[in-house]
C-alpha cells in the first residue's frame, strides 16, 4: 500500500468479522455493500485468507473466499513492520496472544481501520505507539461512515 494515492480510507477485516458475514448476520453484511464499499476499501491479507480456510463451513465454499478476494485489497505482512511487533514475543510463547493476531496486525498498521470483534488487538494496539489503526467493530465502522 505504501506511497500509492488513496481515495477511500482502508479497513482491514478480521476473519471473525467475515465469518459473521458469511453467517449472514447483519449487520455485517452491509460491510459488503456497493453503498459501503464507495466509501471504503476493505483489506484482508494471507493469514485471515488461511483462517478463512481452516473454517470448517468455508471448507465447502471455496466460492465465497473467492468473492471476497475480489472485493478486498490483499494487504501483504510487511517485513518492515515486523520490528516493532517483537515485544509480543513472550505473549505469543506464553499462549496470551496468537501469533496470527500478531501477523494480522502486521498488516493493519498501513490501515486507517481495523474491523473485528476480538479485543486482544485493543491490548496489542496500547503497546504500541502507532497512530493508526483504528480499532472498530463492524457497526462501530457503519456508524462512522454514515446512512446507507
Amino acid at each position: 500500500m505504501g506511497q500509492e494515492t488513496r481515495d477511500r480510507p482502508v479497513a482491514l477485516v478480521d476473519s471473525n468479522v467475515l465469518f459473521a458475514y458469511y453467517q449472514g448476520w447483519p449487520p455485517v453484511t452491509l460491510l459488503f455493500g456497493d453503498d459501503i464499499l464507495g466509501k471504503i476499501q476493505l483489506a484482508i491479507n494471507p493469514i485471515i485468507i488461511q483462517e478463512l480456510f481452516l473454517h470448517a463451513g468455508l471448507r465447502t465454499h471455496p466460492e465465497l473466499v473467492q468473492q471476497l478476494q475480489e472485493k478486498a485489497l490483499m494487504l501483504p505482512v510487511n517485513p518492515e513492520n515486523v520490528r516493532s511487533l517483537f515485544s509480543f514475543a513472550d505473549q505469543v510463547r506464553d499462549g496470551v496472544v496468537n501469533s496470527n493476531d500478531i501477523l494480522i496486525l502486521n498488516s493493519a498498521r498501513e490501515c486507517d481501520f481495523l474491523v473485528t470483534y476480538d479485543q486482544v488487538f485493543r491490548h496489542l494496539l496500547a503497546r504500541v505507539d502507532w497512530k493508526k489503526p483504528r480499532l472498530l467493530t463492524p457497526e462501530e465502522l457503519l456508524t462512522l461512515l454514515g446512512p446507507q
